[in-house]
């Protein structure tokens, strides 16, 4: 690589210091590497690889050109099983909220491809969990992980095989957090009344309901800190950030955002996320978004900054609304089920349920 400047690895429309890493790498496979394990593959351009000799510059091509063609496959299989899943639950009367990367590679980016993700997330009414459940698994969908209680997780992984090896996996939504101080901040009434109609790949399929932009904005900065704690994020993540704030700023729309931020406090975590963004992507926000960020004060989501599982724990103790449901909670956290710690922790097939909780304990205990 004898040009190491960031433009000719970057996609023109982002400049990013990890593209910036990618660019001083000695050699091509250094680079792929690097890009290709932060799933961020589609942001790179082969025809911007102007400083590679022909033999790295071909290879490069082919690698893209592959991976493309994969996703796009992966993609188009996921858009049709999630069409068919989706018309069996409105039969019943279930319309789920498409959520966070499937919903945005439909609304945000200029092609659904471009947003790849592992499964599909799915908001529904609580009270229709078990219609969900029936439905999902008519279509020959399993629940591999079990329910994992009612206190401890609003969420419940479907999952398909379909011939060929592909899978499809659905992961059905309760609440939007599994934390129980963000559980009710996005309830599925409020997205789904304004939720954007998207059309299914699948004639007479009807339509899916993606989150509004306003709405994944919020849902982005919970998911940032809520789900995965305070470590290394893809940097999708954060390109998620960038054109959301951007969309809702053309919009006319960043006022609400700013505001429903504040009345939810969680104007810390907010802060912090475009900050972020802003670091990782090399990317200076709007005016207005800087000011909100500027202006936004200091509130009770500061304490999700702070990593630490026993920080999740007494989170959800203090959010919970009774000793009912903090001793149903400590029960499911202390003792999952079988089926849960079989499909969670075992690493052969024949292990006793007392090793994977003896397994578990030690793993948590390092993790603290």
């Amino acid at each position: 690589m004898n040009d190491t400047s960031p433009r000719h690895l970057v996609h023109p429309d982002v400049t990013s210091t990890l593209y910036d890493e990618a660019a001083r790498c000695r050699s091509l496979r250094a680079a792929w590497s690097l890009v290709a394990a932060d799933r961020a593959w589609h942001l790179l351009d082969a025809r911007d690889f102007t400083g590679l000799d022909v033999a790295e510059h071909d290879e490069l091509a082919s690698r893209l050109r592959a991976t493309r063609l994969g996703w796009a496959a992966r993609t188009a299989t996921r858009d049709v099983q999630l069409a068919y899943a989706l018309t069996a639950l409105a039969d019943v009367g279930v319309e789920p909220v498409v959520l966070k990367g499937t919903a945005l590679g439909w609304t945000l980016y200029p092609q659904a491809v471009m947003r790849p993700g592992q499964d599909v997330d799915l908001l529904v009414d609580e009270r229709q969990l078990p219609a969900v459940d029936v439905v999902l698994r008519r279509l020959g969908y399993e629940l591999p992980y079990g329910v994992r209680g009612r206190q401890t997780s609003h969420q419940r992984l479907y999952v398909r095989e379909l011939s060929g090896g592909a899978r499809v996996q659905l992961d059905v939504h309760g609440r939007i957090s599994n934390r129980h101080r963000f559980a009710g901040s996005l309830p599925w009434q409020t997205l789904r009344g304004r939720a954007t109609p998207v059309a299914l790949p699948v004639p007479g399929a009807g339509v899916a309901f993606a989150i509004a932009h306003e709405d994944a904005f919020v849902h982005a900065v919970v998911h940032l800190y809520a789900h995965h704690g305070v470590g290394e994020r893809p940097a999708l993540w954060f390109e998620d950030l960038r054109r959301l704030a951007q969309v809702l700023v053309d919009a006319g729309r960043w006022a609400s955002v700013a505001q429903r931020v504040e009345e939810l406090e969680l104007c810390s975590l907010a802060r912090d996320a475009v900050v972020l963004a802003s670091a990782r992507l090399g990317w200076w926000p709007p005016d207005l978004v800087m000011r909100a960020v500027r202006s936004w004060p200091d509130d009770s989501s500061g304490a999700f900054l702070r990593p630490g599982r026993l920080r999740d724990i007494a989170s959800d103790l203090t959010h919970l609304p009774g000793w009912y449901e903090r001793a149903q909670y400590v029960a499911e956290l202390v003792a999952p089920s079988p089926e849960q710690m079989r499909a969670g922790w075992s690493e052969q097939g024949d292990e006793s349920v007392l090793r994977l909780h003896a397994r578990r304990l030690h793993r948590l205990a390092r993790r603290r």
